[in-house]
């Protein structure tokens, strides 16, 4: 398999693990505050933020709300910026 492919896939199950175990609780994120309490939903939803910040779409349905998982976060899109630098360097 490819490297880089690797790395993204590390990268995106590293961040799902991080926001599940540490931000499982739905006041960290605004959007989610009627959020089932429910092991899979829980996951999904933050595998979808994950997904949505990764493809630099972002929706806006769901943010962090805390200073820790804006942090976070925030050192989630500054590795993601690195990564597409990378990419198009490159080729």
């Amino acid at each position: 398999m490819n490297t880089y492919f690797m790395y993204m896939l590390f990268t995106l199950v590293f961040y799902w693990c991080v926001f599940v175990m540490f931000f499982y609780d739905s006041k960290h994120w605004n959007g989610l505050e009627n959020e089932k309490n429910e092991i899979f939903t829980k996951a999904m939803n933050r595998l979808y933020f994950i997904t949505t910040s990764f493809s630099t779409c972002g929706y806006g349905d769901i943010f962090p709300k805390t200073m820790v998982a804006k942090m976070v976060v925030s050192t989630m899109h500054c590795l993601l910026i690195f990564e597409v630098i990378h990419l198009v360097s490159s080729k």
